[in-house]
């Protein structure tokens, strides 16, 4: 059975039913290439998969296909693979000045994310500051993640590179929260020209090598 939800014509969501695993085991998996595909399979029963066709705002039709994968909540506090996507604007106009030959810009941005992980879907924020020179240079800044109670579900802080001017690859360190873990991983944020949006993904895109060099970054 196939059944597929419109979303303004930017997005759609088609949920399929599969046949059981063979081994029962639980299945569960977020890829991400052209389009971003969630699967889920219950133990001894039938799988369900979703995909996306990501555009601008790529995850705002997510909402039924992680309620679906949340309903597989781990079970325990072993080590897992996890997965986050988000599409994020700015809250404020964008703070862009020149300093000793680089462009810093600081912003705040914040959007709708999706995740298999609970602890990783509901309202993103990302504030940062991004020092670069003829397009390269580096990133700091913090990510946190707040559920429709406005419950802080995960706060980590972000460090990486910048390419091609608006393109961030990098790591995001921090701490998940009910239930309290330890969080590590690859995180990929671009923007648009004028960082007025941008779409993150946490452990999700194969992560493209890339270095840079820098001299003393300016203190502003």
């Amino acid at each position: 059975m196939q059944r597929t939800w419109a979303n303004e014509g930017r997005a759609w969501v088609r949920l399929r039913l599969s046949r059981p695993s063979p081994d029962e085991a639980d299945d569960v998996g977020l890829g991400c290439g052209p389009q971003l595909r969630l699967h889920h399979r219950r133990s001894g029963g039938k799988g369900i998969s979703g995909r996306i066709n990501i555009m601008a705002a790529c995850v705002l039709a997510l909402s039924t296909a992680t309620g679906i994968a949340a309903a597989s909540a781990r079970r325990s506090s072993a080590s897992a693979v996890v997965y986050s996507a988000a599409s994020l604007t700015a809250r404020h106009p964008v703070n862009v000045r020149r300093c000793d030959g680089y462009t810093v810009t600081r912003g705040t941005f914040a959007g709708r994310s999706i995740s298999i992980d609970q602890r990783l879907a509901g309202t993103m924020v990302f504030t940062g500051k991004i020092t670069s020179r003829s397009g390269a240079g580096v990133v700091k800044g913090t990510l946190t993640v707040r559920d429709s109670k406005q419950r802080l579900r995960m706060k980590g802080s972000y460090r990486g590179l910048v390419v091609n001017g608006a393109s961030l690859r990098g790591l995001v360190t921090g701490t998940l929260y009910r239930p309290k873990e330890s969080l590590i991983g690859t995180a990929s944020i671009a923007f648009d020209p004028r960082f007025n949006s941008a779409g993150v993904r946490i452990g999700v895109d194969s992560f493209l090598g890339a270095a840079v060099t820098y001299g003393r970054l300016p203190k502003c």
